[in-house]
């Protein structure tokens, strides 16, 4: 018989609506051996509470997160609010013995992070945090690529994630240009994806120059007034590891021109890959051949030979997208907290955790201390 866990969900915005969707997918597509049931739904204000727990069926609504954290109810607790409330919630959830799943970034800096997870640890609660990303299928082939060592050598990566959100002085203020709401800013809202991405690959680097920039420095705000932008546009950095391998990165909410490029190209002595999420049933690789008549990037189509597209389709070439990720993602979670194990014999794992998040913001700090010095920084 499937068990049932019951699910919390903090905040009824955008986030919140793709995580219930793919909830409700979950058991049929991702057969975690576990179904799940909403127990609870927060938000502060009451029409769009009202409706989201209309919309998604939950049991009962919250206006104060801290009562659904305490729900009994309550198994696995959703975070999904502004970023400056994700370590109080995510404490208090932990510390009422909650699994979770939070959006990230987890907390404002690494030492926070590094509280959860012991936390999580010592209670022995499975956690997840929101790189959803890298629940594409594509990403999986990159990181077998580069275990069976198909590209040879690693040499170097370059990575970025660029949008134009906040491209126009005309775009309103929005609480994400208050550093105190939104942390850094593009730095640790497109970083974090970015950075962990590389931590999935390649694991923490040993050293971090970077350099932040606040490109608009004041935008009007609902009242017709002008308020100060104190998060970041745009940040660069370069990373260096112990092994050797370095490369760049660059996010940036200021490109002109560009929705959402996430990008990330590796380089090897054998062979090279790129993934790119705006082509994101796609990955390029280039691998050397004896005829150089034949060598060149070869685009190859995910299809079912790659894994975990086959839950969802037979053959190569339909196509996945950012909520069949979230499905993959939150579905790796609930079969971890089942027990589950894939056909092999390999257990459900969720692809990130609050160890990885804690280690991501440790990079993203590091950024942001060599901008301020304008010094390389030892991540240690």
């Amino acid at each position: 018989m499937t068990k049932k866990l019951g699910i919390g969900i903090i905040g009824a915005g955008y986030i919140s609506c793709a995580h219930s969707i793919a909830f409700n997918s979950v058991a049929a597509i991702m057969e975690p051996q576990m179904d799940v049931e909403f127990a609870a739904a927060c938000s502060p204000f009451p029409e769009e509470l009202a409706g989201f727990k209309e919309r998604f069926n939950f049991t009962t609504g919250y206006a104060d997160w801290r009562d659904l954290v305490k729900d009994p109810a309550v198994d696995l607790v959703i975070i999904g609010s502004p970023p400056n409330l994700h370590y109080e919630q995510a404490k208090l959830a932990l510390e009422n013995g909650k699994h979770l799943m939070a959006e990230k970034p987890v907390a404002m800096h690494a030492t926070e992070c590094k509280e959860l997870y012991d936390i999580a640890k010592k209670n022995n609660l499975v956690t997840a945090v929101g790189f959803t990303y890298l629940a594409n299928p594509g990403m999986f082939l990159a990181r077998e690529l580069i275990a069976e060592k198909k590209l040879g050598q690693i040499y170097s990566f370059n990575g970025h994630f660029l949008v134009d959100d906040f491209a126009y002085p005309e775009k309103p203020y929005h609480w994400c240009c208050d550093e105190k709401i939104a942390g850094y800013g593009t730095t640790n809202d497109l970083g974090y994806h970015i950075v962990a991405k590389l931590m999935t690959l390649f694991g923490l680097p040993a050293h971090v120059v970077g350099c932040r920039q606040t490109k608009v420095k004041q935008r009007m705000d609902k009242d017709g007034n002008m308020r100060d932008v104190t998060s970041d546009d745009l940040a660069s950095a370069i990373l260096e590891y112990e092994n050797g391998i370095s490369g760049t990165i660059q996010v940036s909410r200021a490109a002109t021109g560009r929705d959402q490029f996430i990008h990330l190209e590796v380089n090897g002595s054998e062979g090279s890959f790129i993934l790119d999420m705006e082509d994101m049933n796609k990955i390029s690789v280039f691998l050397r051949d004896e005829d150089k008549r034949l060598e060149g990037f070869r685009q190859i189509m995910v299809g079912p030979e790659h894994k975990n597209y086959s839950r969802f389709c037979p053959a190569a070439g339909h196509g996945l997208g950012f909520n069949d990720f979230l499905v993959i993602q939150n579905g790796l979670l609930l079969g971890e907290v089942a027990g589950t194990k894939h056909e092999n014999g390999e257990p459900y794992k969720a692809i990130a955790d609050l160890e990885m998040a804690w280690k991501v913001q440790k990079v993203i700090d590091a950024i942001a201390t060599s901008s301020d010095t304008e010094k390389w920084v030892d991540i240690t």
